[in-house]
């Protein structure tokens, strides 16, 4: 029996946690919102996360700082990174901590979609 695929969302802008949260569940997926990288540390110790979404920028810890926590702790969860800023080898820096994209903001619900068939196989 298949469990509830769960994708966890982690930005410090709610309007863009809502967003995605909303997007998630349109499509019949289940998500977790989390406001800040130490948040999700915490809270999601206990949740099997089948992909994750992250903000490269925020306060305290970044989405960078996230991911790499995660692979050294031996997680293999496809990771998203999503980003505001627009500066050269910020994807490449994503890219190489072993993210499966990095995404500038706004971003386009299409990409989005299509990562998610990418990370989690067929949606339908």
């Amino acid at each position: 029996m298949r469990t509830r695929t769960l994708i966890a969302i982690v930005d410090d802008d709610r309007s863009v946690r809502d967003s995605i949260e909303n997007l998630v569940r349109s499509l019949g997926l289940t998500a977790r919102a989390y406001a800040s990288a130490s948040d999700y540390l915490l809270r999601a110790r206990d949740v099997e996360v089948a992909l994750l979404i992250t903000d490269f920028q925020m306060a305290g810890l970044t989405g960078l700082d996230l991911l790499q926590e995660i692979r050294r702790n031996g997680e293999l969860t496809p990771v998203i990174l999503i980003t505001g800023l627009v500066r050269p080898g910020i994807a490449r820096r994503a890219i190489e901590a072993g993210a499966l994209a990095c995404l500038n903001k706004p971003i386009d619900d299409c990409d989005l979609i299509e990562l998610f068939g990418k990370a989690l196989g067929p949606l339908s």
